[in-house]
């Protein structure tokens, strides 16, 4: 059962991966969950025939088939990338296959047309809004037969009145249930999938893509914070700026996927060298920053040499390929202005690589406070 799990999953994600704007994602996921959602309401129609023992109503099943198969192809056609093509097969699929069997075979017997409620509502978060045109009249066009089915009069076939009314009415209510139950499944998954996209844009918004740490954008508010939080406790806050050593020699002699390699294990090793309350971030190329909240001069030095040690003594892997890496760092207190400590971290971060490189220097400021 898992592995049948992983499966659908997988294939309820074909198409999502490759695309990187997040609506579009969400789209892309909805047209291939309405492709699977009517491939189980298939199912659910063949269980039912072979539950009640309609077994003269085959045809019914068949002549819907080819459509069925085309849905199946939705996901598929997402993978390609025709992610329009993949929407309009998928709900014109849609559309007829419930359209055939309540012309030709069903009439108003099952009142399978409450599923053009669902089809209505499709449109409107599968297209984008520059297809609105398209997506109006597939709304307007489905509820149209939604109440023209469900005014008008639609004979059945002979075999369905031969079932006992009992059964008829059963069978009719079962599909206004699973009609109501689609309905709230994809609003509820319209609204988790929204959500979850706007977290991801905020989570986007303020990380590191290449390191999965913070970036300057979150390290710069949390400064901010940092620094009123400061004022308020009236205790120290000591800004360090880290730079890997000769990283352009890495770049130059290994390729910069090696340099992109080693910048990701460094920020591994940076998050297990900090303490919990310190913040970190990748402010850019290959310079990091780490703030240290509520720490005497002394205590920060000894921070930042946990981490130069760590850095020193640590083996970094590129293809096989074993690179052996040195940092140094620059530390300053924290002054009320943010770009000011910036520089005089930047000026302790120069003195040091001046001194030799795989050093700390504090500034003079900070040792003589």
């Amino acid at each position: 059962m898992p592995k049948i799990l992983d499966a659908l999953k997988a294939w309820l994600m074909w198409g999502v991966e490759q695309q990187s704007n997040y609506t579009l994602k969400r789209k892309i996921l909805l047209t291939n969950m309405v492709a699977i959602a009517a491939l189980f309401g298939w199912a659910f129609y063949v269980a039912l025939f072979i539950a009640f023992g309609v077994s003269n109503l085959n045809a019914a099943i068949y002549a819907v088939l080819p459509f069925y198969l085309m849905m199946a192809l939705v996901p598929w056609l997402n993978r390609l990338g025709k992610y329009d093509f993949a929407r309009l097969v998928s709900l014109s699929a849609t559309i007829t296959s419930v359209l055939i069997p309540i012309w030709i075979f069903f009439g108003n017997a099952f009142n399978s047309h409450f599923y053009f409620l669902l089809l209505a509502a499709a449109p409107i978060v599968l297209f984008t809004l520059r297809q609105w045109l398209l997506s109006l009249a597939i709304f307007l066009a489905c509820v149209a037969l939604f109440f023209l089915v469900q005014t008008g009069f639609f004979a059945v076939q002979p075999a369905i009145r031969e079932i006992e009314k009992s059964t008829l009415d059963l069978i009719g209510n079962t599909f206004i249930f699973f009609a109501a139950l689609n309905f709230l499944i994809f609003a509820w998954f319209i609204d988790k999938t929204t959500s979850e996209n706007e977290q991801n844009l905020g989570k986007q918004a303020v990380t590191d893509v290449l390191t999965g740490i913070p970036n300057r954008r979150f390290f710069d508010l949390a400064f901010s914070q940092e620094i009123a939080k400061a004022k308020r406790l009236d205790t120290q806050l000591i800004l360090a700026v880290i730079d890997i050593d000769h990283f352009k020699q890495i770049n130059d002699v290994y390729g910069h996927d090696a340099g992109d390699e080693v910048l990701q294990q460094f920020a591994d090793l940076l998050l297990v060298s900090t303490r919990a309350g310190n913040v970190i971030a990748r402010i850019g190329g290959e310079e990091f920053a780490v703030l240290f909240p509520g720490i005497t001069v002394d205590a920060a030095i000894e921070a930042a040499e946990r981490i130069r040690n760590a850095a020193e003594s640590t083996t970094f892997n590129y293809a096989g390929q074993a690179l052996k890496i040195t940092i140094s760092l620059g530390l300053s207190q924290v002054r009320v202005d943010i770009e000011q400590t910036f520089k005089a971290a930047d000026s302790a971060l120069y003195l040091a690589k001046q001194g030799g490189r795989n050093r700390v220097v504090i500034g003079l400021e900070a040792l003589q406070s």
